[in-house]
């Protein structure tokens, strides 16, 4: 049976190589939870729609469907910020951020998400419930009129969204 994985695009940089590649996670695990599993059993990180480049160069050497590279060879690992994968990590944080009161970080991170993403219905959405947590009901009426104009008709998020117009109306 397989487990359901999240796909994060990653840059690893090894002493000759650089790799972008996408990173296989466990649902709701963080990218060092993969790097600090038990090394015994697992030495190796398998990695999908890979790119290799020469480190110096910046030229690509390589570029396969999957690679399964030694954690010892990992000088440095990160997210690539410019991943549409990351959008799905920034928004579990806002959710965090909202159910910790954090109306004001929450916000910020929001507009950083539509600037990269004009159309994430579930950005839209979040926008709403901080608008009215913080008493811009009408504000958050708008975001929620346009989550039911982008999200697929009778989506859990579009339900959502129709439920919190009524209740503000």
């Amino acid at each position: 049976m397989k487990t359901p994985k999240n796909k994060l695009r990653v840059i690893v940089l090894t002493d000759e190589y650089r790799i972008e590649a996408e990173a296989h996670l466990f649902q709701n695990a963080r990218l060092s939870d993969l790097l600090n599993s038990d090394s015994t059993k697992k030495e190796f990180i398998p990695l999908t729609d890979v790119t290799v480049y020469n480190k110096k160069s910046s030229s690509i050497l390589y570029q396969l469907d999957f690679l399964n590279l030694n954690k010892s060879c990992i000088v440095m690992i990160f997210v690539d910020k410019d991943s549409s994968n990351m959008v799905t990590f920034k928004l579990k944080e806002i959710r965090a951020k909202i159910s910790l009161f954090e109306y004001d970080n929450a916000k910020i991170a929001l507009d950083e998400v539509l600037e990269k993403d004009p159309t994430c219905a579930e950005a839209m959405y979040l926008c709403g419930v901080v608008n009215c947590k913080t008493g811009k009901y009408k504000d958050g009426l708008v975001f929620f009129k346009k989550v039911i104009e982008l999200a697929p008709e009778n989506s859990q998020l579009a339900l959502s969204a129709f439920e919190m117009i009524n209740q503000i109306k």
